[in-house]
């Protein structure tokens, strides 16, 4: 039983993951310097975590962030970095910004609001991975005169707001179907019929 669980598991991960991957590359607005905000591209990797608990979520997640960045090298090549500004940025931009989605279903086991808190904590932590790497490897394409922290936090709020907003609500949406809320596991299973 238990090797039919975990083929299960896997299977259903690996379908979530294509998954955003897809949705990952319909974007609604592109930033020139990286970043957009895509149509519910996170939304997966996130249920992910939600379905199967945070530890096995960061480990999709990981995988998620270095499929998008095979998908992305090109664009990330063009952005003019220094050899050890270009591996930071592949880190904080990418490897730890998106494998912090992965710790969405933290708070699981509280329902629809824990689940709203876990998203709304990994893209929160996913936002400062971004400014972290903004700050220090992007420090010098910021136009002149501007304060390096203030240009990472409103480059990455014009995108990752937008891209929060769409994660929350089709994430409310998503589970506020009985059937699906029960699918993700989100209730605990004594409320369960």
């Amino acid at each position: 039983m238990e090797k039919k669980t975990d083929a299960k598991k896997l299977a259903l991960s690996a379908v979530m993951i294509a998954l955003s991957v897809g949705l990952s590359m319909i974007r609604i607005i592109q930033l020139p310097f990286g970043g957009s905000v895509t149509l519910f591209g996170m939304l997966p990797v996130c249920m992910i975590s939600i379905m199967y608990g945070a530890r096995w979520g960061v480990f999709n997640a990981f995988v998620y962030s270095l499929l998008r960045l095979a998908i992305d090298a090109g664009s990330v090549a063009g952005w003019g970095l220094t050899p050890q500004a270009l591996v930071g940025a592949v880190i904080f931009d990418y490897s730890a910004a998106f494998s912090v989605l992965g710790l969405s279903g933290l708070f699981r086991a509280r329902g629809v609001p824990g689940v709203i808190g876990g998203i709304a904590l990994a893209i929160g932590l996913r936002v400062a991975c971004h400014i972290v790497s903004g700050v220090i490897f992007f420090a010098g394409s910021v136009p002149d005169g501007r304060n390096p922290f203030i240009y990472a936090v409103c480059y990455n709020a014009a995108h990752l707001i937008p891209e929060a907003v769409l994660t929350l609500v089709g994430a409310v949406i998503l589970l506020k179907e009985p059937h699906t809320a029960k699918l993700f596991g989100v209730y605990p299973k004594s409320s369960e019929r």
